[in-house]
């Protein structure tokens, strides 16, 4: 999808101009550094079949977003690309590795800029308990960009006689009854699912007792330790493996970061296990949850009279006010979905992903506000920039890392400086910047 600069007035340009020329432009939106996700990957550890083994799956969606896309035909698209998965021991030893080539194809544009629609894998690997690194390698091959992404993972031991409970895998499709078929017939959701889709966590019990019958806990906090969930149930045991799962709350869950834990017990034995699930702000169906914060970040784009109106409307008012301005920048008013809408507020949720500090949201930090602005870079490039200060008698250099983001459409070089060394990085050129004069 091509990038387009935001405007009061004037949005989405570039989304109307790559419609036009029927293909969608050869840099895709992507992380800004090595190590910023470009997929949304779950590493779940479950028991191995083979006798002091334990299994690692990966499950991962790429969002529609993150590929690039040719024009086949009228309204039929085409993005081809190559996932490579190299798992290494902590001597960085490669241990297991696998290639997938796959083809997508979508009918209509829309659909090749969805954050939406994902196109989902797969992997499995049997390996010995202990520290990894799982390295995911996406090569687009309309591009021939790729991109490196890297997770630490630990694989714990389920061998032993005790009591145990496996990772949780939170699924938007309810899990079937047996452990084989629910490993291959689960939906993954990873830990980033949408607002509103129905979820589930799946796990497995591992038991060599002779026990029938466990008393499960499940429990879900806020990462501040508000408990906003908790029920219990019997779950029956099938055999040394017992499949289960629970529907999640939704009605309990809006956007945020909740910790889920399930305990398991049956007679003085118990086991548990957690799972950190992120329900992100990503879009508008995300936006129109909270309104309050909905409206702050539009202060880049909205003329200062246009936004006061909009922030200082009467309750009722608001948000009728909040639809009548993005009703008015829909680049395709006779479809329901509003391009201009779900894209700034995906920059507003993926700036508050990445950029945040712990006195700011990411959309209102210098980094921040220029990706919501401008939107993914062309090309980014980091450097050492020094400086020569007095100090008594003597002059000091300095040196500070300075990154450089990089955009042709339209011409504008945006230089931060980090101030204190940990990544805290401000706008150092062009300073003073207004996002309305652009």
């Amino acid at each position: 999808m091509q990038r387009a600069s935001f405007r009061a007035g004037v949005l989405f340009i570039g989304l109307l101009q790559a419609a036009a020329l029927g293909q969608i432009p050869l840099v895709p939106r992507s992380q800004l550094r090595e190590g910023q996700p470009f997929a949304m990957i779950d590493a779940v550890n479950f028991r191995a079949t083979a006798p002091g083994q334990s299994r690692l799956d990966l499950r991962i969606k790429i969002a529609h977003d993150d590929l690039q896309f040719i024009k086949l035909a009228e309204e039929l698209y085409q993005a081809v690309y190559e996932m490579t998965i190299i798992v290494q021991d902590e001597d960085e030893f490669q241990v297991a590795g696998k290639t997938i080539e796959d083809t997508l194809r979508v009918q209509n544009f829309s659909n090749t800029n969805s954050m939406r629609g994902y196109r989902q894998a797969s992997f499995s690997f049997s390996l010995a308990p202990g520290k990894y690194e799982v390295q995911a390698n996406l090569l687009d091959r309309a591009t021939a960009i790729s991109r490196l992404q890297k997770q630490r993972i630990e694989l714990r031991d389920f061998s032993g006689d005790q009591l145990q409970i496996s990772d949780i895998l939170i699924t938007d499709a309810p899990p079937v009854a047996t452990a084989k078929v629910a490993n291959e017939a689960l939906t993954p959701t990873s830990s980033q699912p949408s607002p509103s889709a129905p979820l589930y966590a799946f796990y497995e019990i591992y038991d060599r007792s002779a026990a029938l019958l466990y008393e499960v806990i499940y429990t879900i906090k806020t990462v501040k330790g508000h408990k906003i969930f908790q029920e219990s149930a019997s779950v029956q045991r099938h055999a040394e493996v017992t499949p289960a799962h629970f529907a999640l709350p939704r009605e309990k869950i809006g956007l945020g970061e909740y910790e889920i834990f399930i305990k398991a017990s049956s007679g003085q034995r118990s086991a548990a296990s957690a799972h950190r699930l992120n329900v992100p702000w990503q879009g508008a169906e995300a936006a129109l949850a909270d309104l309050e914060e909905a409206i702050k970040p539009m202060t880049y784009l909205v003329a200062k009279a246009d936004f006061k109106k909009i922030k200082e409307a009467p309750q009722e008012k608001r948000h009728e006010a909040f639809i009548e301005f993005w009703c008015r920048q829909d680049p395709t008013p006779s479809t329901e979905f509003n391009e201009s809408m779900e894209e700034f507020y995906r920059r507003v949720w993926y700036a508050n992903k990445y950029f945040s500090s712990p006195s700011r949201p990411g959309w209102k930090t210098d980094m921040g506000m220029i990706y919501v602005v401008m939107g993914s870079p062309d090309a980014v490039s980091d450097s050492n920039v020094y400086s020569r200060r007095p100090r008594g008698r003597q002059v000091r250099t300095q040196a500070q890392m300075a990154q450089y983001w990089i955009y042709q459409r339209p011409r504008r070089t945006f230089v931060f400086l980090d101030r204190s060394g940990f990544g805290d990085y401000y706008l150092h050129s062009p300073w003073p910047f207004d996002p309305h004069n652009l």
